[in-house]
């Protein structure tokens, strides 16, 4: 079982994990899975953080995204940058978004053609899931979205499985489970879930 988005904990090879820290950056290098990213952004922090991607090799861009809790008017700048600078580099991107859709949604399109991306944590609804795989996007989906009304309609698209936690034992258990009522929940065997899922995390992995 592989874990699409986890964050700074123990060791693990089943996990994509992302940053969204500075003090995170040099850290997460260690993981053979793993993403630098920053979260409300401040304009001074941008040519640190892009020398951290350019550092390395074999890192993607995450999560960087858009978010209405968070005030500061740099972020949606910030983003189209990140964005650039994923389709210059070839980069994949991790992206985190609340509340934005449109500006996300907009400021994809600009940037297209994009190396694959996937929004974590997707909550939208399976309209706006189904336009994001249009672009070349997947969602990745948390235990959280089985609580939205949209979970059903999201169930029928292609997808990914996370556990936005801090990975080791707790975040493996976490994992396990959800798996296990997603299988459920669509009706499908266990190991045929985790076949699917792992072709598709294989464009941001191999």
């Amino acid at each position: 079982m592989f874990d699409s988005h986890a964050h700074l904990g123990k060791l693990t090879s089943d996990a994509i994990i992302a940053t969204s820290r500075p003090d995170e950056w040099e850290e997460v290098k260690s993981f053979p899975y793993h993403a630098i990213g920053l979260l409300e952004p401040e304009p001074e922090l941008w040519e640190a953080f892009r020398s951290a991607v350019l550092s390395s090799p074999s890192c993607m861009i995450g999560e960087v995204g858009l978010d209405r809790r968070f005030p500061d008017p740099y972020q949606k700048e910030f983003f189209r940058k990140c964005l650039s600078l994923s389709a210059e580099t070839g980069k994949s991107l991790i992206i985190h978004q609340v509340g934005m859709t449109g500006i996300l949604l907009e400021s994809i399109r600009d940037a297209l053609p994009l190396p694959p991306f996937m929004v974590h944590g997707f909550t939208g609804s399976g309209e706006t899931a189904r336009e994001l795989i249009r672009l070349g996007g997947t969602i990745s989906l948390s235990p959280r979205a089985e609580r939205t009304r949209h979970f059903p309609s999201l169930l029928e698209c292609p997808f990914l499985l996370e556990t936005d936690m801090k990975s080791g034992s707790e975040q493996t258990e976490t994992l396990k489970l959800w798996y296990k009522r997603v299988a459920g929940l669509k009706g499908i065997p266990l190991p045929l879930l985790e076949e699917t899922t792992d072709e598709r995390r294989a464009v941001f992995t191999s």
